[in-house]
C-alpha cells in the first residue's frame, strides 16, 4: 500500500550538533547518489540543469521527513498569501503576539512596505514577488525552524530587491539554521551562498565553495 511504499522510500535526516545529514537514497523520481553534510550556520545553492529534478528531490525530502518535519520550512517559487493582514500572514496561526512579531521585524530591520503595512488586508493579488517573499522570510524567522528551503526565491525581481532579499536570508543564517536555496540566478548565488551542490539525475555531481577562484566553474555549470 502506499504507507509501505512511502516506507521504504523514505532516507533518512540526522541531526548533529553542528550539522545536518541527509542520507543517500531514492527521493520519488530523484536520486541521491551519497550523502550530504550541512552545517548550520551555511547558505547552500542547489543547482543543475533546467527539469533535472531538484524540486522534485526537495519536495520529496520535505514531504518524508516526518520525524523533522516540525523543523523543516520550505517557501515556493512564489510563496502562498492568504486574504488576510499581513501579520496573520507572518503569524500563520502561530500562538504568537503581535509585539513580538515587531520586535522581530524591527530587528531584522525588515523595510517600511511591511512594517508599516502590517494591519493591511492583502492577498496573492495585492503584494508584489518581493513583499510576498518578505512575508515567507518574515514567517520563516517567526517558525524556529532548524532547516529552511527557498525556491527560486529571486524569481520575477529586480536587483534592488534580490540585494535586500539576500540581506534578509544571510540575517536568518545567523540563527544557526541551515538554509537551502534552489536558484539559477547566478547574481543571487554569488551574492549569498557558501557553497554550491551542483545536481545531476544521479545525485549531487559537485560541491563547489563560492569564492573568486570558483565564480568562472559555477558560471559555466550554470550555463
Amino acid at each position: 500500500n502506499e504507507k509501505e511504499i512511502k516506507h521504504k522510500h523514505k532516507p533518512s535526516l540526522l541531526q548533529k550538533k553542528d550539522y545536518f545529514e541527509i542520507m543517500s537514497g531514492s527521493y520519488g523520481n530523484s536520486k541521491l547518489d551519497k550523502n550530504i553534510i550541512l552545517k548550520k550556520g551555511k547558505i547552500y545553492l542547489f543547482t543543475g540543469a533546467v527539469g533535472i529534478g531538484k524540486s522534485s528531490f526537495l519536495s520529496n525530502f520535505v514531504r518524508w521527513q516526518e520525524e523533522y518535519f516540525n523543523k523543516i520550512w520550505y517557501s515556493q517559487t512564489s510563496p502562498i498569501i492568504f486574504s488576510d493582514t499581513i501579520i496573520n500572514n507572518i503569524r500563520l496561526n502561530q500562538n504568537i503576539s503581535d509585539q513580538k512579531i515587531i520586535e522581530l521585524l524591527n530587528l531584522h530591520h525588515f523595510p517600511k512596505t511591511i512594517c508599516n503595512r502590517l494591519y493591511e488586508e492583502v492577498n496573492f493579488n495585492t503584494l508584489s514577488g518581493g513583499e510576498k517573499q518578505r512575508v515567507a522570510i518574515a514567517s520563516a524567522l517567526l517558525s524556529n525552524k532548524k532547516i529552511l528551503i527557498f525556491d527560486e526565491p529571486t524569481s520575477g525581481l529586480d536587483y534592488v530587491n534580490m540585494i535586500e532579499l539576500s540581506r534578509l536570508i544571510e540575517q536568518i543564517a545567523k540563527n544557526d539554521v541551515v538554509i537551502f536555496i534552489i536558484t539559477h540566478d547566478y547574481e543571487f548565488l554569488c551574492q549569498i551562498s557558501d557553497e554550491v551542490l551542483y545536481f545531476d539525475k544521479e545525485g549531487i555531481k559537485e560541491r563547489i565553495e563560492v569564492n573568486e577562484e570558483n565564480k568562472n566553474r559555477i558560471l559555466e555549470l550554470m550555463s
